[in-house]
């Protein structure tokens, strides 16, 4: 009976103790994070730089007059897994007019690289899978910490719509890019 009393009182003192530290630790937001009520009023999408799996770097701005599929995920995600082929499909039958830009919030490359390896990605130029290192795009400009999270993009680089989890279809998400014209 003491022994279980102790147990408790050190998880109860240690767990005040993390709250403590937590509580007083201050983010290093280096800009204003993205809301939901940001991306229905169609605010500019925040400027960044990602380099992608093929070693290239790429900043938002770069997809001025393209509409953009914004998908922050993981591969240990099953929900952004489940959704990473309707992505892929959107962005083929777009080619012309719409990029995918998937960052990954993986602190493993080589987990995200295994995945991204079992993907057909021949002859998709308009895909990018970036892993975001310490998830400075994912978490301190657009404050995603509930993967998965995507951000729909128009041609001016303003945010028109925000889909949360993975309860969507290919059809909402078409309709979503098609109403950007």
């Amino acid at each position: 009976m003491r022994l279980n009393l102790l147990i408790a009182l050190a998880v109860g003192l240690a767990t005040y103790a993390l709250t403590l530290y937590f509580n007083n630790r201050t983010p290093q937001i280096t800009q204003a994070p993205v809301s939901a009520e940001a991306t229905a009023t169609g605010e500019i999408a925040p400027e960044f730089s990602f380099t992608d799996t093929n070693g290239e770097t790429h900043n938002i701005r770069d997809f001025e007059g393209k509409k953009i599929i914004l998908n922050f995920w993981a591969s240990w995600c099953p929900p952004c897994i489940k959704e990473f082929p309707l992505f892929l499909k959107a962005a083929a039958g777009n080619k012309s007019d719409t990029v995918f830009i998937a960052l990954s919030s993986d602190h493993d490359a080589a987990a995200m690289n295994r995945f991204v390896s079992k993907l057909d990605l021949k002859n998709m130029n308009n895909i990018f899978i970036a892993l975001d290192e310490n998830t400075k795009i994912t978490g301190d400009i657009f404050q995603t910490y509930r993967l998965p999270e995507t951000i729909i993009i128009d041609q001016n680089q303003k945010m028109r719509s925000k889909l949360i989890g993975a309860n969507w279809t290919y059809e909402e998400l078409s309709a979503l890019i098609k109403s950007m014209q």
